[in-house]
């Protein structure tokens, strides 16, 4: 977040409780919502309006928690609202499993396609998180 500032300016609230980060641009939000199912943990990535509706999920992915577990990290957001950038921390769940896996992915945010970060224009301005 830009220094000095409170998150509170930054999200919005929705009814279940669930923190939706703004764009900088304030014309939109994201968040991820998290579930197990069995021995899958799905994990639904949102893009939203500036009140943090969106009828369904842009991008669900699923893991089997036998071996691995999810977290999701907003990074940066395109100052004109376009682009946000996430990390993906894939950890293991035992002690003999893989090593932890990084991935950032970078998302369009008025389609929810992803996007290869590396073709956008290199003096695009960001907002970091």
């Amino acid at each position: 977040l830009p220094s000095g500032s409170g998150l509170e300016g930054w999200s919005v609230t929705r009814p279940d409780g669930v923190l939706a980060i703004k764009s900088p641009d304030g014309n939109r939000t994201f968040w991820v919502t998290q579930r197990d199912a069995g021995t899958e943990q799905i994990t639904d990535y949102w893009l939203g309006d500036a009140g943090g509706n969106a009828a369904k999920p842009v991008r669900t992915k699923t893991l089997d928690t036998e071996k691995t577990r999810r977290s999701v990290t907003i990074r940066k957001w395109s100052n004109d609202g376009r682009y946000v950038t996430f990390r993906e921390t894939d950890s293991p769940t035992r002690p003999d499993g893989n090593e932890t896996k990084e991935t950032m992915v970078s998302l369009d945010a008025t389609n929810g396609q992803e996007i290869d970060a590396s073709t956008l224009a290199a003096d695009m301005v960001w907002t970091e998180y």
